[in-house]
């Protein structure tokens, strides 16, 4: 079917994660029609959220997620939406771990600039020996210095040529490696990692700080739907199943799961790599683009929802999680434990304490039964939390993620954000694209606006 020139029409946006969030509302803020599409209940994505029913229908995330200082594109995403008053953020950088019996972590002093913050929270990182502590220096100066590696260099690989001791990386380099990139340093590529560090830890003020959402994820993104009505725009739900397309290459409508299409001059898909891939090759796009998603593999998330009788877990006060680091040579079920009803309270006022935990590179718990999957979070906690024995297991909810981002490894080939060589009208976006960044809520932003900018200049 046709549908007139490239430019006619609204502009459709398939996916409504941040990455599509993010194209949608600059698309519909400069003055064009927009339709964003989800397949999901609700906008967000893979950091979204739902309802759990079985908990009396409160809102569960797809896994507790934390944002940094740096992410400025999302903060300012979030303002033009009204929800970033949901944000909250630490005063100064301080990552709590819990390791060996102790708990220590990364402090660094509220007031200064960068980098003496951070060379602050370095020299005095516990329980690591002072002796460590000062051969972190050598790392934060190579941040400091941008200085540059080899291509296709790992991050394990970069620790060793900076000098960092095995007590570093098993304290610092690797729970921050598995929380950014979703991957061991042994495996990820330390470009992004890389760059992600330096915007956090060597920007302006305040970019180093944590924060999280004092609501659930879902809320962040829920008026969407009204941004773009205001504007004449409109969020849809429904999961497109094909792009159809004309002679020339031209998408020009699209077909939707539940049958009928809908004419779409102009596409921007913002939907996961994997989806992508999907209905790229359907639509017999470029082999460089299809082949370039067919060789991207999905890094899943396990989350874990404890519900106890009783408080447990001290957390401190303005911030609420925690990292667990394993024994040498464990494989944990919970790397990070987050204080639920501090992260996003609502209105839960029975006894007790509820809890999450998360684990990064989760492919070996994705495919084990939800039920050891808990078990073992809870093993976790315990071990670093001893009084989590006396406590009484209410419930618990495991929530995996299977495709939560890709492996960015050393020589993987991302696509640019923007058009779609061959295929006039198509743009392409998400958090697997090259913005220079990771995979995370940040980098998906970049590239739905990225797209969006290049809609406006077709």
């Amino acid at each position: 079917m046709g549908a007139g020139p490239v430019g006619v029409g609204p502009v459709h946006v398939v996916g409504a994660g941040f990455a599509g969030a993010a194209a949608a509302t600059a698309l519909a803020e400069a003055g064009l029609p927009v339709v964003l599409w989800e397949a999901r209940d609700a906008p967000g994505g893979r950091a979204g959220g739902f309802a759990d029913p079985a908990a009396g229908g409160i809102d569960l995330d797809t896994g507790p997620h934390l944002f940094m200082g740096a992410y400025r594109r999302t903060r300012a995403l979030l303002k033009r939406l009204g929800t970033d008053d949901r944000l909250a953020f630490q005063d100064a950088l301080r990552v709590p771990l819990a390791v060996d019996g102790h708990l220590g972590g990364l402090a660094c002093p509220a007031g200064l600039p960068a980098p003496l913050a951070l060379i602050g929270g370095l020299a005095t990182l516990k329980p690591l020996a002072l002796s460590d502590r000062l051969r972190l220096l050598r790392a934060g100066h190579a941040l400091r210095s941008g200085e540059k590696g080899p291509d296709g260099e790992t991050v394990a690989a970069w620790l060793t040529r900076v000098g960092m001791p095995p007590a570093a990386t098993r304290l610092l380099w690797d729970p921050l490696c598995r929380a950014v990139m979703n991957l061991p340093p042994v495996e990820a590529d330390a470009g992004p990692f890389l760059r992600a560090l330096r915007a956090a830890l060597l920007g302006g003020p305040g970019d180093a700080r944590l924060g999280w959402a004092r609501s659930g994820l879902g809320a962040l993104l829920a008026p969407v739907g009204k941004h773009l009505g205001a504007r004449g725009g409109e969020l849809r739900r429904g999961r497109v199943a094909a792009l159809e397309r004309e002679g020339d290459g031209r998408v020009v409508a699209l077909t939707l799961a539940g049958g009928g299409s809908v004419p779409a001059g102009r596409v921007v898909l913002a939907t996961d790599a994997f989806a992508a891939h999907r209905l790229l090759l359907a639509a017999g796009a470029p082999p460089e683009l299809t082949g370039a998603l067919g060789a991207m593999w999905p890094a899943p998330i396990v989350s874990c929802y404890l519900w106890l009788d009783r408080r447990c877990v001290p957390f401190d006060a303005g911030t609420p999680f925690i990292g667990l680091i394993p024994p040498p040579g464990a494989v944990p079920a919970a790397e990070w434990v987050f204080d639920r009803d501090a992260l996003a309270p609502d209105g839960h006022e029975a006894p007790g304490q509820r809890l999450a935990t998360v684990a990064s590179a989760a492919n070996a718990l994705a495919d084990l039964p939800a039920e050891t999957v808990a078990r073992q979070a809870l093993a976790d906690v315990a071990r670093h939390f001893p009084a989590v024995r006396d406590a009484t297991l209410v419930r618990a909810r495991v929530v995996k993620e299977r495709r939560a981002t890709v492996r960015l490894t050393p020589g993987l080939l991302r696509p640019a954000p923007g058009p779609v060589d061959g295929m006039p009208g198509l743009f392409l976006c998400g958090d697997y694209t090259d913005t220079g960044l990771p995979a995370t809520v940040e980098g998906a932003v970049v590239s739905g606006e990225t797209a969006a900018a290049a809609v406006l200049a077709a």
